[in-house]
C-alpha cells in the first residue's frame, strides 16, 4: 500500500493554513489560503510573511502585524498555543489600477 499523499489532504481542507519556519518564512500553504489572501504559491513560498503581508501603509491605526509578530514570537519563546483578539488585516492586491489594500478579517469558527 502506497504512503498516504498528505499534501492533497492539505490542499482539500476548506480551512485557510499556511506554515512558517522559525524565521517566519512561509514554508507552505494550502489552496484556501491562496485563495482567502489573493496570492499565487511561487510567489510567496520562501519569503517572510510580514513581507508578503506588509502593514497598509494608509491605515494610521493598523495594528495586525506588531500584534501578529508578538503572538509568533511568544510561540517561539514559550513553544505554547497562543491567543489574540480577532484582528483586521489588510491584504494587499495588484489591480489594473494598481496596488491597493482590501480589509479581511480572519475566519471565525462556530
Amino acid at each position: 500500500m502506497p504512503a498516504p499523499d498528505f499534501r492533497v489532504l492539505f490542499d482539500a481542507t476548506p480551512s485557510p493554513y499556511l506554515v512558517l519556519d522559525p524565521d517566519l518564512r512561509i514554508v507552505s500553504v494550502n489552496q484556501a489560503y491562496l485563495q482567502a489572501t489573493s496570492t499565487v504559491y511561487d510567489q510567496i513560498i520562501g519569503r517572510e510573511i510580514f513581507n508578503v503581508f506588509p502593514e497598509n501603509p494608509d491605515d494610521p491605526a493598523a495594528s495586525g502585524v506588531p500584534n501578529l509578530r508578538a503572538s509568533l514570537h511568544r510561540v517561539l519563546q514559550t513553544q505554547c498555543a497562543d491567543t489574540m483578539a480577532i484582528q483586521k488585516y489588510d491584504i494587499q492586491v495588484n489591480s489594473p489600477e494598481g496596488v491597493r489594500f482590501e480589509e479581511r478579517y480572519p475566519p471565525v469558527s462556530e
